[in-house]
């Protein structure tokens, strides 16, 4: 999937494989990904967010309902 063998795959060499543009893979447009440290450029360390996925048969909050499917 990265373009090489497992073996041979790094981060960098996954990111610059799934951003290039090739409308056969899914892939429309050219994505330059910046593989850094975990921090911004004001030298704040950056944390992923923490967002909970919630699937289509389940109420995302409560008195909510779950995700209705078209027959």
């Amino acid at each position: 999937m990265c373009g090489v063998s497992v073996a041979e795959c790094s981060i960098s060499q996954w990111f610059n494989f799934m951003g290039t543009y090739n409308e056969n893979i899914g892939v429309p447009f050219m994505i330059n990904f910046i593989v850094g440290e975990n921090k911004s450029s004001s030298g704040t360390p950056v944390s992923p967010p923490s967002t909970q996925i919630v699937p289509c048969s389940q109420a995302p909050f409560p008195g909510s309902s779950a995700c209705e499917f078209a027959s």
